[in-house]
């Protein structure tokens, strides 16, 4: 039943981000996910991704998977995803500078690491 339900949580987010973040920044800095106020070929293909790995890391946080994930485990994908907070809101552009990221960076390393102390207590 979690499952199901952290799925569809996990698919109203991305759209959402879609369309209302990627589409409308779109209009000052193109890329590949949208362009011209239009979502592109790779923004589909990247939603699918990330509603599917973002809902596979909630089952994990969450409990909701089977086996239950191991301490160690929650170390191994906190150490990983943590330069992925970075990465993930880089743009690879000349146009692209950290003050675009300020925010959601250290956001990312607060609830990343934070669920996994959460979970190692």
């Amino acid at each position: 039943m979690w499952g199901l339900v952290l799925l569809i949580g996990s698919i109203v987010i991305w759209v959402a981000l879609l369309f209302k973040v990627y589409v409308p920044a779109s209009a000052e800095m193109p890329e590949a996910h949208a362009f011209g106020g239009r979502v592109e070929p790779a923004g589909w293909i990247h939603t699918v991704y990330a509603v599917l790995v973002t809902w596979v890391v909630l089952m994990t946080y969450f409990m909701a998977a089977a086996p239950h994930v191991s301490r160690s485990d929650f170390l191994l994908t906190a150490a990983v995803l943590t330069p992925w907070a970075y990465l993930g809101a880089k743009k690879f552009s000349l146009h692209w500078t950290y003050r675009e990221a300020r925010i959601q960076v250290p956001l990312a390393l607060f609830v990343i690491w934070g669920a996994t102390i959460v979970h190692l207590m």
